[in-house]
């Protein structure tokens, strides 16, 4: 189980970039968005798709793109990584802000930093412009994997974060042999 977690790990450490919808991140296409009531006609201009949600103190309005073929594009794009020792006092704060609200902390920077040096553990981060926006804490057994913790900052939320978060430990844990989480 520890060799194939490792594997995971260092194959995770070179990934490109990857945005929300799952793919490495795009070459810059021309923005495209519908046009009109009839289905498939498409202009490049940029314009958001979808409806936009109600306009919340100090949240951005969250909208996809259409590229080229009509596939909606991320609009912010995230990187996985292993958390390093430096993140556990920021991942025990989320944990706290936004998952413990209102329970006493039980996710110390101490337990975080234990979890991240176990090596039937691991602590994974999403970043965007280097800040830690969410993060998953998943311990393997021979058989069962469990996930701890999962948390993702308000303000990348409806993205695809945590569900791209959860993709990498779901397939980190079939590659180790683990099919029950």
């Amino acid at each position: 189980m520890g060799i194939a977690l490792q594997q995971c790990r260092a194959a995770l450490c070179s990934q490109p970039t990857i945005g929300t919808a799952g793919q490495a991140a795009p070459a810059k296409a021309p923005l495209l968005s519908p046009v009109g009531p009839a289905a498939g006609k498409f202009r490049p201009n940029k314009q958001p798709v979808g409806r936009p949600r109600q306009p919340d103190a100090g949240r951005q309005r969250l909208f996809a793109m259409r590229n080229s073929s009509g596939m909606l594009e991320p609009v912010h794009e995230y990187s996985l990584q292993p958390a390093r020792i430096a993140d556990a006092r920021r991942l025990a704060v989320m944990s706290h802000e936004l998952v413990e609200a209102g329970l006493r902390p039980a996710w110390s920077a101490s337990r975080i930093t234990w979890h991240m040096r176990h090596p039937e553990s691991i602590v994974l981060t999403a970043r965007h412009d280097g800040a830690t926006v969410a993060f998953a804490i998943m311990r393997y057994g021979d058989d069962v994997a469990h996930l701890n913790l999962l948390a993702v900052d308000p303000a990348h939320r409806r993205r695809g974060v945590a569900r791209k978060v959860m993709t990498w430990l779901e397939e980190t844990a079939l590659t180790a042999g683990t099919f029950i989480i």
